[in-house]
C-alpha cells in the first residue's frame, strides 16, 4: 500500500472510530466524508459533501478550504479563489490556506498575488517547506531566477529528501548557466525518485532557447 492509500485508509479508520463514539457532528461528518472522497480524486462528490458541511456550519474554514481546493483541481479557478478567500477570512492564522490559494493564482498567472500567499504562510510557518518550493516556482515565472534558487535551497535545507526541489533547482540553474551545479542537482533529484526522462526533456528544452 503507498503513502497516499495508507493516508486514507487510516483518515477513513479514524473517521468511523469517531462516528461510532458519537463524536462527530453532522457538518463533521459531511467534512470527513468530504475528505475521503477528496483522497481518492473524486472532486466533484467531494464538493458536494463540502457544501453539505457547509450548508449545516457556515463558519467551517477547513470545509471552505478543502471545497477551494478541489475547485482547483477541477479548473474551477474562480470559485477555488472564492472559497480560499472565506477560509482565509474565518481562520487567518493557517499556513496551509495562503499557500493554496498562493498556487491557485500561480496556476492562472497571477504571479505577484501569489508570492504574497506564501509570503504569508511562510511568516506564519517559517518550516514550510512546500512554500519556499511554490514560492520558486512563482518567481521562475517572473524572471527572478535568483530568488527561485534562494527559496529552493531553503526547501531543500528543511527536506534534503524533496526530490521535485532538486528538479527544479536544476533547471533554474541551467537558466543562469551554472551547468555543473545543475547536473549535480539532477543526478540528486533522479536518485531520488524523480522522472529522469522527463527532467532531462525540460533540461533539453532550457538549453534550446539560448
Amino acid at each position: 500500500m503507498n503513502r497516499h492509500s495508507l493516508c486514507t485508509s487510516l483518515l477513513a479508520l479514524v473517521t468511523l472510530l469517531a462516528a461510532a463514539c458519537g463524536g462527530l457532528s453532522e457538518a463533521e461528518k459531511h467534512y470527513y466524508a468530504g475528505v475521503t472522497l477528496q483522497g481518492r480524486d473524486h472532486f466533484r462528490q467531494a464538493i458536494a459533501e463540502y457544501d453539505e458541511a457547509i450548508g449545516i456550519e457556515s463558519g467551517y474554514a477547513e470545509a471552505f478550504h478543502n471545497r477551494g481546493v478541489a475547485h482547483a483541481n477541477l479548473r474551477h479557478y474562480q470559485l477555488a479563489i472564492e472559497d480560499l478567500d472565506e477560509a482565509v477570512r474565518l481562520d487567518p492564522e493557517v499556513a496551509q490556506i495562503y499557500a493554496s490559494r498562493g498556487s491557485v493564482y500561480d496556476g492562472v498567472g497571477q504571479h505577484k498575488r501569489a508570492i504574497e500567499d506564501f509570503d504569508e504562510a511562510i511568516r506564519l510557518d517559517p518550516l514550510f517547506t512546500i512554500a519556499y518550493a511554490s514560492r520558486a516556482s512563482a518567481f521562475g515565472e517572473l524572471g527572478q531566477i535568483q530568488n527561485a534558487i534562494d527559496d529552493l535551497d531553503e526547501a531543500i535545507r528543511l527536506d534534503p529528501q524533496f526530490a521535485a526541489a532538486y528538479a527544479v533547482r536544476a533547471l533554474a540553474l541551467t537558466q543562469l548557466g551554472r551547468d555543473a551545479e545543475a547536473q549535480a542537482d539532477s543526478a540528486r533529484a533522479t536518485e531520488l525518485g524523480f522522472d529522469a526522462t522527463e527532467l532531462e526533456e525540460e533540461l533539453d528544452k532550457l538549453k534550446a532557447q539560448w
